[in-house]
């Protein structure tokens, strides 16, 4: 009985010698699958990096053009807290970072603020809070984005093959006086 056991064992161990090449091409598949992500995922942060840049260069801009709105004002007005900014201002700062924005690229195309995207309002330094408002705002924030909204989603390189074409990507940056 026990020579006819150790044939089995035997028989076991040879029947197990193209499992290392099975597991093998089984792991190198897994292995380009998780770099395929990685590059998608790797695209999409380079990209949300450059919609950041945009961002901070709409908010920037916009932001220096609403202090020289203030500068241009009577001293009388510029001690008025309750003035609301009027639609010529809106139009010129919003301007202003839509111009800034659009000299920035993310992922090969030039950006472009959709409208809305330029909030007025004011920040408040100790609570690190944006509040969006007309009346005597003192900061800009600004979204940029590559999605359905604006300038299209970017697209992915292997990820289609489990079905994702496109990633959304955005970037918020905000400008105090």
């Amino acid at each position: 009985m026990s020579d006819c056991y150790r044939l089995k064992v035997v028989g076991r161990k040879l029947n197990q010698r193209g499992v290392t090449g099975i597991t093998a091409v089984l792991l190198l598949g897994m292995m380009v699958m998780m770099a395929a992500f990685a590059i998608d995922i790797g695209h999409a942060l380079v990209t949300r990096n450059e919609l950041q840049n945009a961002a901070d260069s709409a908010a920037l801009s916009a932001g220096l053009q609403l202090g020289m709105n203030y500068l241009a004002l009577p001293p009388v007005d510029q001690q008025d807290m309750s003035r609301n900014l009027t639609s010529q201002e809106q139009s010129q700062i919003i301007t202003a970072g839509e111009t800034a924005s659009y000299a920035n690229s993310a992922a090969q195309q030039n950006i472009t603020i959709a409208a809305g995207e330029v909030v007025f309002g004011t920040w408040d330094l100790n609570t690190k809070t944006f509040t969006p408002t007309v009346t005597r705002p003192n900061a800009i924030q600004v979204t940029a984005r590559r999605d359905g909204t604006a300038n299209g989603p970017i697209g992915t390189f292997f990820a289609g093959i489990f079905g994702i074409n496109t990633m959304n990507v955005s970037a918020t940056a905000v400008a105090a006086l």
